[in-house]
């Protein structure tokens, strides 16, 4: 966040290329103030105070920011304050470390921290210690910034002036109120599903399918399960006691603040790593191989305890397979947005290192065979005395048939990085044996 911020500021204040200081950000400081109800004759002398903090957070700041080091210092707030930042006090650490995480114990000097950055942690320690008058100043500076990052989601006035400041459209303000609202709630979603359907068995068939592709291309080892086996034994308790209902006068911020809460608890449980259908996170859960799959996969049509096996798999299955693959490619450059289905990274060949570069459909092919192996292997598991090697070709059509409505009942709401439903489910469909097996389909011969 210090990084994106500081960008931000040296571009509104003319840091580079020899640029002007920008006279949209003047402007957007300006609207900011009229919305709080600053008379104008008022508000220009503040915005010169905002401008003016905000460049000794600049002078002060970016360079701890941009600052290579990487040791991570383990030791108490006591030695923090002699060794990191001398001539900050103690108990002025301590009391910013307690304020700041209200839902931990309270901390005292012999506690021990993590410092991450001791450069950044000076610089802070600089500004904190300066005059009161210039203290203020720097607080007004922080509460616009505040209200930059958070106050779009409050006030659609301020969403409007922040939008027009970043040139950004309409639409990226709904993009971004999605992205917060992912990444902030997690696991409380669940609270909208049905508690257990039955699906473990279903992601357990499809993990032990994809487990050897995953390995392969990023080194770890799958962990894919369903909600209700990841999930502490009270979570039910426990979400309602750091995200009560809410009450009447209860302030944005402070909801906010209880939402911060939850995805700090759910961290420290693992449960911050949510496979998703159709996520806006752009499957960083990749990066870790540990999944929680979300119960939005086993809703009906695509997944319900009642319908047939070859539904849940050919449904929930594929849509599950296909987020499993999908997450192992990097998202494509920026210039190269359009055309993302044919920007693929390397995959390893099976059979060598040599790379190999994956067809834009490649994916689909690959999650569908994976749906359809798991299928079978939950058919031998599950159903060993009425399923033999002999597969129905009635059950096998209806495989392909809810692989198929997956895709294109949901296709309108998938974007370029999935690409277009109907040739998804068409030329996934076309090359494979089974499905000229299942439908008879001419010039066939098994």
């Amino acid at each position: 966040m210090f990084g994106a911020w500081i960008a931000l500021m040296r571009t509104f204040a003319g840091q580079r290329r020899g640029t002007e200081p920008s006279l949209r950000y003047q402007k957007y400081v300006k609207n900011m103030l009229a919305l709080f109800g600053v008379s104008e004759l008022l508000a220009s002398e503040m915005a010169s105070t905002i401008q003016e903090m905000d460049m000794l957070t600049l002078e002060v700041l970016a360079p701890a920011v941009v600052d290579p080091e990487q040791e991570i210092l383990r030791l108490s707030i006591l030695n923090l304050s002699d060794v990191v930042t001398p001539g900050f006090p103690t108990d002025r650490w301590a009391v910013l470390v307690d304020t700041h995480f209200p839902w931990a114990h309270r901390y005292s000097a012999n506690i021990e921290v993590h410092a991450e950055k001791p450069s950044l942690l000076r610089a802070v320690g600089y500004l904190l210690g300066l005059k009161s008058k210039t203290r203020e100043a720097l607080a007004l500076s922080l509460g616009l910034r505040v209200v930059t990052e958070l106050g779009w989601m409050a006030d659609r006035k301020i969403a409007e002036a922040t939008l027009q400041l970043l040139g950004l459209p309409w639409s990226s303000h709904t993009r971004r109120c999605l992205v917060e609202v992912e990444s902030r709630t997690g696991v409380a979603w669940f609270s909208l599903f049905p508690t257990d359907l039955g699906a473990h068995t279903l992601i357990r068939d499809v993990r032990d399918v994809l487990l050897g592709v995953v390995m392969r291309r990023s080194g770890a080892l799958l962990k894919m399960t369903a909600r209700k086996e990841t999930t502490h034994k009270d979570i039910e308790n426990y979400l309602a006691s750091v995200l009560p209902e809410p009450t009447p006068g209860t302030s944005f911020f402070n909801s906010w603040m209880k939402l911060m809460k939850v995805h700090w608890r759910l961290q420290q449980h693992d449960l911050s790593n949510i496979l998703k259908p159709r996520s806006v996170l752009s499957h960083t859960w990749s990066v870790h191989g540990a999944l929680t799959a979300s119960e939005e996969y086993f809703v009906f049509p695509l997944y319900h305890p009642d319908l047939p096996p070859a539904v849940n798999y050919g449904g929930a299955g594929r849509l599950l397979a296909d987020e499993v693959l999908r997450g192992l490619f990097y998202a494509p450059p920026k210039d190269q947005q359009q055309g993302a289905r044919s920007y693929f990274v390397t995959e390893v060949n099976e059979t060598d290192d040599a790379l190999q570069q994956w067809s834009p459909y490649h994916v689909d092919t690959k999650a569908l065979l994976a749906a359809l192996k798991a299928y079978r292997l939950g058919l031998n598991r599950h159903f060993p005395d009425t399923h033999s090697a002999k597969w129905s070709l009635m059950e096998d059509r209806l495989f392909f048939v809810a692989s198929c409505y997956a895709l294109c009942s949901s296709g309108n709401h998938m974007g370029d990085f999935y690409g277009d439903a109907e040739q998804r489910c068409n030329i996934a469909v076309k090359a494979l044996v089974e499905f000229k097996r299942a439908f008879q389909c001419y010039g066939y011969k098994g």
